[in-house]
């Protein structure tokens, strides 16, 4: 899994006033909850979040915080919510969830087909029923994607269903493994 690591400061102001100038001095306001602590207010740099988001887009990843202030630390974290403006597409607000790397988890992996199918040479059709598979483990031993190679792939074969995928070792699926993932028609 994907770690990014991004500095954060303890926030003490709150309201609409406050948070507008907050944006306006290129902070972006933040808050961290869960795993039993108290919820914390914090302001990121506008400039270096949003670069780290970008290149997150839509992936799983382990955020680390490291919180400068009053209540010093670092923390684990998911991206929980992402607020932005409609019209200017400019960050308002987000939201991460702490974790511990120790727990395990559950999470959407995308799966990523490499190769050409025998069969779609021979003018068979790719049929893709599954893009992505639900997978529980610790955070960071949860794969990026799970790639599966076409190439053995025969026309009016049965394909791969999601017991066919190769996982890493401490890492289970939610999915049923009798779904049918790909196959070739």
């Amino acid at each position: 899994m994907l770690q990014f690591t991004v500095g954060a400061a303890v926030r003490s102001i709150t309201g609409k006033g406050p948070m507008r100038r907050l944006r306006m001095a290129g902070k972006t306001p933040g808050n961290v909850y869960g795993r039993g602590h108290q919820a914390m207010s914090l302001e990121f740099d506008t400039k270096t979040l949003w670069k780290e988001l970008f290149t997150l887009h839509q992936r799983n990843a382990v955020i680390t915080l490291n919180i400068e202030g009053e209540q010093q630390g670092v923390r684990h974290t998911l991206l929980q919510e992402i607020q932005k403006d409609p019209v200017t597409g400019k960050l308002i607000h987000v939201d991460f969830l702490d974790i511990s790397l120790d727990d395990p988890k559950s999470f959407e992996v995308p799966i990523e087909f490499t190769g050409t199918a025998v069969g779609v040479a021979m003018g068979g059709e790719l049929h893709v029923h599954r893009s992505s598979v639900h997978l529980q483990g610790k955070p960071l031993e949860i794969p990026d994607v799970v790639t599966v190679d076409l190439t053995p792939l025969k026309k009016g074969e049965a394909g791969y269903l999601l017991g066919d995928l190769s996982l890493p070792a401490g890492v289970t699926m939610l999915d049923k493994p009798t779904l049918p993932c790909v196959a070739v028609l």
